[in-house]
């Protein structure tokens, strides 16, 4: 988890996912992503268009989001930004991946959330 000098929270992942473009699917290892974009390492290089669509599963949820190409990095890691992330339910599913390691991270495990009904709740 990183903050970007953007200011957009990153969540650094290593995700695999795939590009989809002109009706192709290539895989790829997504580095680090954001609700507006993602760093992406293509595992069989390979020319890439101005425009792509990057799907992965994060938070438990699919993603499917359209984006722009911005540039090539070495190593076939390309820069996307995304159309719009927030449509795509980016901000919900990167809360949910940002709490999950927090709490991997400290070792605990959250309390039990006593039901409405349950007579003797453990608080």
């Amino acid at each position: 988890m990183s903050e970007s000098r953007r200011g957009a929270f990153r969540l650094a992942c290593g995700y695999p996912g795939d590009l989809e473009f002109s009706g192709l699917c290539t895989p790829c290892t997504i580095i680090d992503i954001s609700v507006t974009g993602a760093r992406v390492q293509l595992t069989d290089p390979g020319p890439l268009p101005d425009r792509v669509t990057l799907i992965t599963t994060i938070g438990g949820g699919e993603v499917f989001v359209d984006g722009s190409v911005l540039r090539g990095e070495p190593e076939f890691v390309f820069a996307i930004k995304f159309d719009d992330g927030e449509r795509a339910g980016l901000p919900k599913l990167l809360a949910i991946e940002q709490r999950d390691a927090l709490r991997a991270a400290s070792g605990r495990t959250p309390p039990p959330v006593p039901r409405r009904r349950d007579p003797n709740p453990r608080w």
